[in-house]
């Protein structure tokens, strides 16, 4: 009787180990975005807000040897493949369709730290390559392909998708430049 109970409870707390760690890797349950809300960025992001920080959806900025463009921005529930057969991933994501000029004299890359999205509350949203590379043609996916060397001189469309919280709202896209050792930025307010 009490190996048997023992042998009930091992299983029983492998089981939980197990769905413990499904849980913890995603594999339950829809993905949460990748956020993160820096000390005094929430103040930061509402006086942004409340002043209309940005330049608006058309209008061109420069970071850098980087001059950018947000063409359209726009909120879905759902992401959809490009490829054969369709597939969709149910969310709440914010899209963001630019063009990106290099007016430097040497090649730039850009990256996944060339554009952050912030709401209205200061949340930082981080483009994800697993929201991307399957959902943008590899040719507009300047942040995570082979495409995102821009010769000097060369304009690229691109798109990019980030994952948001439900409800969220009072998107500013903050775009960057290519040099790591600088920190250049330019904010778009994209009026979602």
């Amino acid at each position: 009787m009490r190996t048997t109970a023992s042998a009930l409870g091992l299983v029983a707390l492998l089981a939980a180990m197990v769905v413990g760690m499904f849980a913890t890797f995603g594999f339950l349950g829809e993905k949460a975005p990748i956020t993160s809300t820096l000390p005094g960025l929430e103040a930061e992001a509402t006086q942004q807000q409340d002043e209309q920080s940005g330049v608006a959806i058309g209008e061109t900025v420069t970071a850098e040897g980087v001059s950018w463009t947000v063409t359209d921005a726009f909120k879905e529930t759902e992401l959809r493949t490009y490829t054969f057969p369709p597939r969709t991933t149910p969310g709440d994501y914010v899209s963001l369709i630019f063009t990106a000029e290099n007016i430097s004299e040497k090649p730039v890359t850009l990256n996944e730290d060339s554009i952050t999205l912030f709401d209205q509350a200061g949340t930082e949203y981080l483009p994800e390559a697993d929201r991307n590379s399957t959902y943008v043609e590899p040719e507009k996916n300047l942040l995570f392909e082979e495409s995102s060397l821009i010769e000097p001189g060369a304009t690229k469309e691109g798109r990019v998708n980030f994952g948001v919280l439900e409800n969220s709202s009072g998107f500013t896209a903050r775009l960057g430049d290519t040099d790591p050792t600088t920190s250049e930025e330019e904010d778009v307010n994209l009026g979602l």
